[in-house]
C-alpha cells in the first residue's frame, strides 16, 4: 500500500510541476509570425500613436522580431518597433524601442491583447529585462539606438508613399 501511495503522490507532484512550470514553445526569429500577424502589429501601433489633430498625415511602422512564445493559445512576440508619422517627407512624431505584444487567435484573425513598452530613463534596461526572455533582452538592449535596418525600411516606405502620392 505504501508503494502505491508513494507512486500516486509522485505522479501528483509531477503533474502539478507541469501545470505550474509549463514548457513554452519559444521560437527564435520571426519563423512563427505570419503576414497577417505582422499587419495586425503594424496597424495596432499606427492606430495607437496617430495624432487626431493631423488628419492629412501618414503613419508607418516597421519592426523586427527577436522571437515568439506561445502559452495557452496566447502568442507573445518580442520585437523592436519603429514608428513614424509624416507630413510629406517631414517626420512630425515617432519612436523606436523594444516592445512585447501578445496576440490571441480568434478564428482566422488575431487580436492584440497586450502591448508593453519599456519604462524610460533609469528603469529602461530593467524593464526590458522584465518584459523579455534573457536572450532577447540582451539583443534589444544592444539594438537600442542602433537599428539602422529598421530606419532603412522606414525610409523606403516613406519614399514609396511619396512616389505614389505624386502620381
Amino acid at each position: 500500500m505504501m508503494k502505491v501511495t508513494s507512486f500516486i503522490l509522485g505522479i501528483a507532484i509531477l503533474a502539478s510541476l507541469f501545470i505550474f512550470f509549463r514548457p513554452s514553445s519559444t521560437i527564435d526569429g520571426d519563423e512563427q509570425v505570419t503576414e497577417e500577424m505582422n499587419n495586425v502589429i503594424s496597424n495596432y501601433i499606427q492606430d495607437k500613436y496617430k495624432r487626431e489633430d493631423t488628419p492629412s498625415s501618414k503613419t508607418f511602422e516597421v519592426h523586427k522580431v527577436y522571437g515568439t512564445e506561445e502559452i495557452d493559445g496566447i502568442i507573445s512576440l518580442y520585437l523592436y518597433t519603429q514608428y513614424g508619422e509624416y507630413e510629406g517627407d517631414e517626420l512630425i512624431q515617432g519612436h523606436s524601442y523594444p516592445v512585447r505584444i501578445r496576440l490571441e487567435k480568434s478564428g482566422s484573425s488575431y487580436t492584440v491583447t497586450e502591448y508593453t513598452k519599456p519604462e524610460s530613463g533609469y528603469y529602461y534596461p530593467s524593464s526590458i529585462e522584465d518584459m523579455f526572455p534573457k536572450k532577447y533582452a540582451r539583443k534589444a538592449l544592444k539594438d537600442t539606438g542602433n537599428v539602422h535596418d529598421l530606419s532603412e525600411q522606414m525610409d523606403n516606405k516613406v519614399k514609396d508613399w511619396l512616389a505614389e502620392s505624386k502620381k
